[in-house]
């Protein structure tokens, strides 16, 4: 396969690409192509009448994220929120539906409440989600062609992370290898290694990790990754990448197998505080997933991943993945039916993790 560029050193938690539309394709380097992966349009829902009662505005769709370790279904997050219903009527008229009077001009409009999203919502969704990733990454590529030597450098750095993180002697040999090339690719400029493609996700959502290993090309469950927007509850305000210490929000990566551990990840937040001097304590910490993950990263459900979110969100990699051998990872692509496919070097790279124990 080919190979396609991405970003230039960071640019901060998660670098200033994240809010871009449109760009090229990219096909990840030396990676077997995903068999048995129908690519194309995610699959129709079951049709029927819209749901809830006449007059009430039906439920959001269950978008949460919560924190499963290797079921069928990708991880949600909360409680499905409930949708505002009917204003009161408008004041100086009769109430709706009161004999003798017309509707008042400022109630709702008259008709059905709106269905679940139809399969032209969710195609759409998920182009605009390919548009935005694939812009993103070839603002990466323009970046890493203006500045090789940076671009070289910044992907010595990511393996040099991954090779002192580190727990295995494989995983050690495997990072000085990459380590070797991303040194060997500074005469010729870095390429960023990635793949985004489509699965079928009526199949791949009631499939174990291991029977998706052949539907995405991978060849173990450990490259296997779920991200999970997480929120500080107790935060004081909505700062986020300009103090990626001290974020409301982060994009947690982790392995699909893991259960994420909202106490690991308090604690790694109040240990990278300390290494610069700031006290954080249990008063101000108390980390619980984002219900409200869709509405803040345009992701829904199955769709999260660390890159592309509508807001810029610091991101938290899980310390195990540092092991990883292969190094390339599979993550959400944006939409259900979406998936990233990306060398752990690059992600480094291009989002500069807060790294840690956090399941």
């Amino acid at each position: 396969m080919t190979t396609e560029s991405s970003s230039g050193a960071p640019g901060g938690p998660q670098g200033p690409l994240q809010g871009l539309l449109g760009g090229p394709q990219g096909d990840f380097k030396g990676g077997p192509p995903p068999s048995g992966a129908p690519e194309g349009a995610p699959g129709r829902p079951p049709e029927g009448p819209p749901g809830g009662p006449p007059g009430e505005a039906p439920a959001a769709e269950a978008a949460t994220q919560g924190a499963p370790q290797g079921p069928p279904e990708e991880p949600s997050q909360g409680p499905p929120q409930e949708a505002s219903s009917q204003g009161p009527p408008t004041q100086g008229g009769p109430p709706e539906g009161a004999p003798g009077g017309p509707p008042s001009p400022g109630g709702p409009p008259e008709g059905p409440p709106e269905g679940p999203p139809t399969v032209e919502d969710e195609m759409e969704h998920s182009a605009e989600q390919e548009r935005r990733m694939r812009s993103l990454f070839a603002a990466d590529a323009a970046a890493l062609a203006a500045d090789p030597a940076a671009a070289a450098a910044a992907a010595a750095a990511a393996a040099e992370v991954v090779a002192a993180g580190a727990s295995e002697e494989a995983a050690r040999a495997a990072a000085a290898a990459a380590a070797a090339a991303a040194a060997a690719a500074a005469a010729k400029g870095h390429v960023c290694e990635f793949r985004l493609f489509r699965i079928n996700k009526e199949i791949y959502y009631v499939s174990n990790l291991e029977e998706r290993l052949p539907l995405l090309g991978a060849k173990t469950i450990n490259q296997l990754c779920k991200t999970i927007v997480v929120e500080n509850t107790k935060h004081a305000g909505e700062s986020g990448p300009e103090d990626r210490l001290n974020s409301r929000y982060y994009l947690v990566v982790l392995q699909s197998k893991d259960k994420l551990n909202g106490e690991r990840v308090k604690d790694l937040i109040k240990a990278e505080n300390a290494k610069v001097g700031r006290q954080l304590g249990n008063k101000r910490l108390n980390f619980n997933f984002c219900s409200s993950f869709e509405g803040l990263t345009g992701f829904k459900r199955n769709g999260v991943g660390p890159l592309g979110s509508k807001k810029e969100i610091p991101v938290i990699l899980s310390k195990p993945l540092l092991s990883l051998f292969p190094l390339s990872l599979f993550l959400g692509g944006g939409a259900p039916d979406l998936k990233l496919q990306i060398n752990l070097l690059d992600l480094i790279r291009i989002t500069n993790p807060i790294i840690g124990v956090v399941c």
